[in-house]
């Protein structure tokens, strides 16, 4: 991956413009997201199971959004907002999430936080 990086004419993940808009997560290599079972780790509660992931980069603003199932069907959303940055390389990006709504209850007093580095 970092030789395909290197080779690659794009700019970095902190310079691209392309990084900021809505997204859908379609993949995911992090044993902690897995264990998780999701952002939230609401996805692991009995009979739920995640279902998509949606984030949205705005001038150094963000929000995820997690569809749960509970029993097959996508009924459940968790928001979480918060901001994002960059190591001072631009290797890496940092979103911290400070509020959430969980399980349907505007800025949950249950959430502590979050952090997440990729």
């Amino acid at each position: 991956l970092e030789q395909v990086t290197a080779l690659s004419p794009a700019p970095s993940l902190r310079e691209d413009p392309r990084l900021e808009g809505a997204w859908e997560q379609v993949g995911c290599t992090s044993a902690d997201f897995n264990t998780r079972k999701g952002l939230t780790g609401l996805g692991g509660a009995p009979f739920t199971s995640p279902a998509a992931l949606f984030y949205c980069y705005d001038g150094g603003a963000v929000c995820a959004k997690e569809v749960l199932r509970l029993f097959g069907r996508p009924v459940l959303l968790n928001e979480l907002r918060g901001e994002y940055g960059f190591s001072p390389d631009g290797a890496l990006m940092q979103e911290r999430f400070g509020d959430a709504d969980l399980g349907g209850q505007r800025s949950s007093k249950e959430f502590a936080g979050a952090t997440a580095t990729t």
